[in-house]
């Protein structure tokens, strides 16, 4: 099971998930997506390049611990889900994903907050978006989980959500 982390954590924020994994007979591994914790680099994407660090752990599963990682299970929560989202919808390693508070994109998400702010609110946004689309070289407004989740074809995938989160709508 690769846990992939949120926007502002760390590895270290789901070690809980170690105890119940492990005693269960699950393989877990940790990682930090870039610029975050023990990661190099500084530039947050939302998911649109850190898929690219998901498919690195399983490349790396796949080279160095191939009995242990015969089937690769995905857990993502937020930024975490859209990454595992993006990188299982270009990869047939994983075999399965769990989307903990997904959301459907960066632009999706960012709007959703904006419009707290009348008229303003949805135009700032998207100059940010472009802003931060051409700092980053990445697109933030068309990749989407929306996209991403058709391609899983027969997977299995799980989604938590609650109608509650006002922080991933």
């Amino acid at each position: 099971i690769i846990i992939c982390h949120g926007a502002g954590a760390n590895k270290g924020n789901f070690i809980w998930f170690l105890d119940p994994l492990v005693n269960r007979g699950y393989n877990v591994v940790f990682f930090d997506f870039r610029a975050h914790g023990s990661s190099d680099g500084r530039t947050l994407t939302y998911g649109l390049r850190e898929w690219r660090d998901v498919l690195a752990v399983v490349d790396w599963l796949k080279a160095e611990h191939p009995a242990e990682s015969r089937r690769i299970v995905g857990l993502g929560s937020s930024l975490g889900s859209m990454a595992l989202a993006l990188a299982a919808a270009r990869d047939e390693r994983i075999d399965a994903v769990i989307l903990d508070s997904p959301f459907r994109s960066p632009y999706a998400l960012a709007h959703h907050h904006a419009a707290r702010i009348p008229v303003l609110g949805p135009l700032y946004v998207n100059i940010v978006l472009a802003m931060m689309s051409a700092q980053t070289g990445t697109n933030f407004f068309t990749p989407s989980a929306d996209e991403a989740v058709p391609r899983l074809s027969d997977r299995p995938a799980m989604f938590i959500h609650g109608e509650n989160d006002h922080m991933m709508p």
